[in-house]
């Protein structure tokens, strides 16, 4: 086992127990800026035809107005994201890049609400639930 895979395997082990449990994202969290840098965090819980649920989220207090609630109030209905999981069933570790539409700074995802979360790389884990999750 290489040593990545070992180092990510006992951060893991160490967390599972929380599986459940409030803890579990900021533990989560932690553990994946241990692995690799990156700036901030949101888990959302996307439910086709519903809003989605924020379950975690680490972005400063000052930004999260421009950021979280322009998002769950509708710019999510546009995200390329969000659209590649309920349009084509698409999942994994994906950058923005790799999914945004050409011409993507002239979509209306991009001009109503993208450009002013001041975000420079994009990267989003996207995992299939059950319908019990």
């Amino acid at each position: 086992m290489t040593s990545h895979l070992l180092a990510f395997s006992q951060r893991l082990a160490a967390i599972m127990p929380e599986i459940g449990s409030k803890r579990l994202p900021p533990l989560l969290v932690t553990m994946l800026k241990g692995l690799v840098p990156f700036d901030n965090a949101v888990i959302v819980h996307f439910q086709e035809g519903h809003q989605p649920q924020i379950h975690y989220n680490d972005i400063p207090p000052l930004d999260r107005e421009s950021q979280i609630d322009g998002f769950v109030n509708g710019a999510f209905l546009l995200d390329p994201f969000y659209r590649a999981a309920v349009d084509r069933g698409i999942s994994g570790l994906h950058r923005l890049s790799d999914l945004a539409p050409e011409g993507f700074k002239k979509t209306e995802y991009y001009r109503s609400y993208f450009k002013f979360t001041q975000t420079v790389s994009y990267t989003h884990l996207t995992l299939p639930t059950t319908p019990y999750v």
